[in-house]
């Protein structure tokens, strides 16, 4: 009975090495994303910015003249909050396509900065093409206004950045807006028609969560690697079972 004993252990063995080189195909990833990681009046490379008569999902809003005559992307700027925001999201700062510097309790300091109408900051990423599912979790707050924005498609809202309002936060399934190859985060501002140029800038911090899983060619090459080990195994065991019986 030793030889019958013996091949169940070794199907068995089989069985999980199968299992889990499975489950070790399906392969979770992130993406980091934080605005204003380097030194206050520097620019920002990872981000872009450009002006944009659209500035929300209902938008051009009547009164807002647009900032769209800003049509050359560039870097934004790392900027100081207007003494009315809400403190920087931990490990980044606000930044802006332009700067002021003002003098604040003695100190100068560079504030954010821009023409009133809509602004898009945007920062571009890579997924492979066989992303089974993934999450964007966001906590962001713009000066009047912000909508994070997948590929074109508007995914939440954030009010404002007064003191005492914390940023707005949410995890959203981003699954169906996600494309193979390259694809684009973005947050529309809106900056207020005050007369003029005026204080507006965005803070952000995000960590886009995806699952790669194989592809089926993949899982076919698996099984026919693993189903000869098995035909072996079985054989072996037969001949020495018919030797025993012999």
């Amino acid at each position: 009975m030793w030889y019958l004993k013996g091949n169940v252990i070794v199907n068995l063995l089989i069985i999980t090495a199968v299992f889990f080189s499975i489950k070790g195909y399906a392969q979770t990833n992130q993406i980091f994303f934080q605005s204003g990681t380097g030194s206050i009046g520097s620019q920002d490379s990872n981000l872009w910015v450009v002006g944009n008569w659209e500035d929300g999902p209902t938008n051009p809003r009547p009164g807002l003249t647009g900032a769209s005559g800003f049509q050359t992307p560039q870097h934004p700027y790392i900027v100081n909050p207007y003494p009315s925001w809400a403190i920087p999201i931990s490990g980044g700062n606000y930044v802006a396509p332009g700067y002021e510097q003002w003098s604040l309790n003695g100190n100068l300091v560079d504030i954010g900065w821009g023409e009133p109408g809509g602004w898009q900051y945007y920062e571009d990423f890579n997924l492979p093409a066989n992303v089974s599912s993934a999450t964007l979790d966001l906590l962001w707050h713009g000066d009047d206004g912000a909508y994070p924005n997948i590929n074109g498609t508007y995914i939440g809202y954030g009010y404002g950045t007064g003191l005492n309002s914390p940023p707005a936060e949410d995890i959203f399934n981003i699954t169906q807006y996600i494309l193979p190859g390259n694809n684009r985060l973005s947050l529309f501002v809106e900056n207020a028609n005050t007369g003029g140029p005026n204080p507006t800038g965005v803070d952000f911090k995000g960590i886009l969560t995806y699952t790669v899983t194989p592809e089926p060619s993949s899982f076919i090459l698996l099984i026919t690697g693993i189903l000869p080990l098995c035909f072996l195994s079985c054989k072996k065991l037969l001949i020495i079972k018919h030797n025993n019986i012999s």
